[in-house]
């Protein structure tokens, strides 16, 4: 979708993931209420921007193959980009929504957009997994913006979208996918049949594009334009990041139904079992391919409250982690004043 919004006119969009909230919220949190931090605090949000998050690939120049696709930021100003971050931290009200903010400003300023920044109309970012750190993200997303933000959610076939995540991550369980596509579910379901907030089903965007993007243009409140209709990154044409792959110059359906190669695979006949709820939520036709017997589907059930209670209790340490990585970086702060 990312793709899709990155050279329309009335948006800023950040084409790399900025990893905010897994690395900066918390720490952001603190500094607001230790204005004594707030130079060594920049030097913390510098580094960990520059260096740490996915906008280290600014610097990267060209790369046609990389596990996020291709991308060219050779015609990005990396100097304007940190000048204008620094300059810009220095002068905001420093709340963690500025912070965040801040990113967008510098990108823009970086890039060769003809339009002025206070007059677009969005800014655009996405971090897959942000929402595992977001359990109450309401209550996060409204103090970084004040209610002055939209959310689209793309929902994807559920057996499809297993196959992807099976390829990129060899050691994943059924499980444990079926656990993590239910929670992001659950996660989002605090937003739904709010006027902010929109599911797109990613099979409406590659069989359905115009009337989906002119949906979406909808709920944005953007001028339909045929760039929304080609992928890109920075303004360059965006292969994809198929796991399998698949290199493609516009949307395409190639990844679709890319589990009925797999006949018979028992994994996605346990995705199909335990998310069929979901899949009757959002119309995905159940496949007689892909049937358990009575015993298997016990025996699924078994193995994934199992594996409820263990991710449940990672993501309780996972707490206690970002405490201490936070903590870390207040010590950083303290030590660059």
């Amino acid at each position: 979708m990312v793709a899709l919004l990155d050279h329309h006119p009335q948006l800023v969009v950040i084409p790399e993931e900025t990893d905010f909230v897994d690395i900066l919220y918390s720490f952001c949190v603190y500094l607001e209420s230790q204005p004594a931090l707030r130079k060594g605090g920049i030097e913390v949000i510098m580094d960990m921007v520059l260096n740490k998050s996915h906008i280290r690939n600014f610097k990267r120049g060209k790369v046609d193959d990389d596990i996020g696709g291709n991308f060219d930021y050779s015609k990005l100003n990396n100097t304007i980009f940190e000048t204008t971050l620094r300059k810009t931290l220095n002068e905001i009200e420093f709340t963690v929504g500025n912070v965040f903010k801040s990113l967008s400003k510098a990108y823009h300023e970086a890039t060769v957009a003809d339009v002025v920044y206070d007059d677009v109309k969005y800014w655009v970012e996405k971090t897959p997994y942000h929402e595992i750190h977001l359990k109450n993200r309401k209550v996060i997303l409204d103090r970084m913006f004040s209610n002055d933000y939209k959310i689209i959610h793309i929902i994807r076939d559920p057996r499809d979208n297993y196959m992807a995540y099976k390829k990129k991550h060899p050691n994943l369980t059924v499980y444990e996918f079926c656990y993590e596509w239910r929670r992001v579910l659950r996660i989002a379901s605090q937003f739904k049949g709010q006027d902010r907030f929109k599911y797109v089903k990613y099979e409406d965007v590659v069989l359905s594009s115009e009337s989906t993007i002119k949906e979406i243009s909808s709920f944005l409140g953007i001028k339909n334009t045929q760039s929304l209709l080609q992928p890109s990154k920075f303004g360059n044409l965006w292969q994809g990041n198929s796991m399998f792959g698949t290199k493609n110059t516009s949307i395409s359906s190639k990844s679709l139904g890319r589990y009925k190669k797999v006949k018979g695979d028992k994994s996605i006949s346990i995705v199909q079992h335990l998310l069929g709820r979901e899949l009757d939520e959002f119309g995905y036709e159940k496949d007689m391919d892909f049937q358990v017997s009575s015993l298997q589907g016990l025996s699924a059930k078994i193995a994934y409250a199992i594996t409820h209670v263990i991710r449940e209790v990672k993501y309780e340490l996972m707490k206690w982690k970002i405490i201490q990585f936070r903590n870390r970086l207040i010590k950083q702060a303290k030590s660059s004043q």
